[in-house]
């Protein structure tokens, strides 16, 4: 099955909302940043189903592999929010 060529973008742009959602609303950096990568492998999932009509023959090794590069974007993304956090307090 040949993947759309935005498959890829659309990954990026899925993480970098979802990071910013979860580091917006969750203080903590760690859970932000593991519930954004969640967040990102099943929405992914779920437009990968909403656009070809069937779920991947090995769709728990594609969730397992879309975590790392969500949970690494997710990181990033959420290091202006730990150094801003980190300098007020306050929140």
């Amino acid at each position: 099955m040949q993947y759309p060529p935005t498959s890829a973008s659309g990954f990026v742009l899925i993480a970098a909302a979802s990071s910013l959602v979860w580091h917006l609303f969750v203080k903590t950096y760690g859970p932000a940043a593991l519930g954004a990568a969640l967040t990102t492998a099943v929405v992914f999932r779920v437009v990968d189903y909403l656009v070809f009509r069937s779920l991947e023959p090995y769709f728990y090794v594609a969730m397992g592999t879309s975590l790392l590069p969500a949970l690494a974007i997710a990181a990033v993304i959420g290091l202006p929010f730990r150094i801003v956090r980190a300098r007020n307090p306050k929140g």
